[in-house]
């Protein structure tokens, strides 16, 4: 009887240490973009957690978190910390019922 006990134990055992080691490993890739700096740790973090049902997700959570963020400047942003970018002055404008253009300066109203 106690070798049936015995048994029972370290198979628990086994269990336990299994799946405390696959939580472990799930979580690496978490780790790794956190120690680099990783801008999207997050998003790291929850893919590697759905790799425990799919496990193509955590391979690709791993090599996400090696991968270095590209960060993108905006066109608009690069121009104007560059060079300052101003309007054209409105040369005409159009009243209502007129075929001609009018001129800005010599509009009175």
């Amino acid at each position: 009887m106690s070798l049936e006990i015995a048994s029972l134990l370290l198979i628990l055992f086994a269990v336990i240490i299994i799946v405390w080691g696959i939580a472990v490993v799930h979580t690496l890739p978490g780790k790794i973009a956190k120690k680099r700096g990783h801008s999207q740790v997050e998003a790291i973090e929850i893919t590697s957690y759905l790799g425990l049902l799919v496990f193509p997700l955590w391979m690709g959570a791993l090599i996400w978190s090696y991968l270095v963020p590209v960060k993108l400047k905006a066109t608009v942003e690069t121009q104007a910390k560059d060079k300052p970018v101003a309007s054209p002055p409105l040369a005409a404008t159009l009243q209502v019922g007129d075929d001609q253009p009018v001129q800005a300066q010599d509009k009175e109203t």
